[in-house]
Parts: structure tokens; sequence; C-alpha cells
């Protein structure tokens, strides 16, 4: 498969650009530009000049900041077919926070100058970038209402909840470390095992093979009502 098809591919696995026409895909495809990147190799840091938008042929990122303290809080975690660092789009940006592939990993890097001379000859793709971010923002903010400001318990149900797509799949994939995952919700690493051990002994998940788990969909529901 030629460069090219591999990125017409990764377009058409994200929600907006999945929708364009084969010749809008092409013209995308022909601007895009595929890298590479090892399990904790760094694709930006906070404060860097934004020149570059990625989508995700394949792989995880994690979106990360430092605080005051020095420590490390996820902002999001990213996976196939998802569009980040959207903030290049706009002129004299900077990267509000660090991006870290969590996985070996490949990105289609769309330039900025690039993008808005293809968005001015061709606006219908830039409706579905904007298609994107809107949708970004939605989710943002679901996950402030339904994570951020519930407690320990609640946060980790709603996550694993997202996780399985809303009840459409009930095997699903851990990519973080627990203590990644924790530093996602806002809990301790303790809490979020002794979360995760409660929900085992009520029948809610179960360990498979690998960071796989497994969900009973209906008492996950069930507690989420």
């Amino acid at each position: 498969m030629s460069k090219n098809e591999l990125i017409q591919e990764a377009l058409k696995s994200n929600l907006f650009f999945g929708y364009l026409e084969e010749e809008y895909l092409e013209k995308l495809a022909l601007i895009g530009e595929m890298c590479r990147y090892e399990k904790g190799a760094t694709i930006f840091l906070e404060g860097e000049k934004a020149h570059t938008a990625y989508l995700i042929a394949d792989g995880v990122v994690k979106i990360y900041k430092i605080g005051e303290n020095g420590k490390e809080q996820i902002v999001h975690i990213f996976g196939k077919g998802e569009f980040f660092a959207e903030i290049a789009l706009l002129e004299n940006q900077t990267y509000p926070a660090s991006a870290e592939a969590l996985a070996p990993t490949k990105l289609v890097a769309f330039r900025r100058e690039r993008l808005m001379e293809l968005f001015r000859n061709h606006p219908e793709i830039m409706m579905g970038v904007l298609g994107v971010c809107v949708l970004r923002l939605q989710n943002f903010l679901s996950f402030i209402e339904n994570i951020k400001l519930r407690d320990a318990r609640k946060r980790v149900l709603y996550f694993l909840w997202e996780l399985s797509e809303k009840g459409k799949t009930n095997s699903v994939r851990l990519s973080l470390k627990k203590h990644q995952l924790a530093l996602l919700l806002g809990i301790t690493p303790e809490t979020f095992s002794r979360v995760l051990k409660g929900l085992k002994e009520e029948g809610i998940l179960s360990e498979s093979t690998g960071k796989g788990v497994l969900l009973n969909l209906k008492k996950l529901k069930d507690e989420l009502v």
C-alpha cells in the first residue's frame, strides 16, 4: 500500500473526514506526511510553536501538562483515527500541552500553511475539520461533567462506559498503566486500585488477557442511572 493510500485509510477512520468524497481525501493525503514515533517519544512540548496538526493512523498519544509541583497531569488520550493539536490551525499559537507516544505510533502530520491553502480552495474540507473541533469541545465538556465533578467510583464507572463506546462493546483495552489512568481521572493510584477491586467483586468488570477488561454492560449502565 502506498503512502497516499495509507493516509487515506487513516482519514477514513476519522468520524468527520470519513464522510468526505474520495477526491477530497486524495487532496488531503497529498499534503499529509507520515511520521513514526517509538513508545515514549515526544511529539511536541508545551510552549513550542504550533505549526502542525496530527491524525493518528495507528497507536496511542498522551496529551499532558506538568504542574507547578512538577507532577504530570494527563489531559487526554487519543487513539487511532483521532485528530489532535488543531491549535496549529491558528496563527502565532503555541502548543498548550505536551504530546507523547504511548506505543509505537504512526501519525499523519499536516502543516498549517499547506492546510490553509487547501481550505481556501476547498472549504468543504475545512467543514470536516470544524466538525472535529466541535466534537472535541463537546467531549471535553462531557468529560468534565461526568468525571471530574464526581466521586472516585463514579469517575471510574463513567470512564469505563466511555471506553465501551457507551455500551457498544463489552471488551475494552486499558492502553495506560494504572497510575496513569488514575492521573487522568484525578484520583490517587491507591484509590483507583481500590475502586477496580470493588467493581470486580460486584461483577461489573473482570480482567482478561494483557490489558484487556471485560465489562458487564447491564450492571455498568445500571450504576450510571
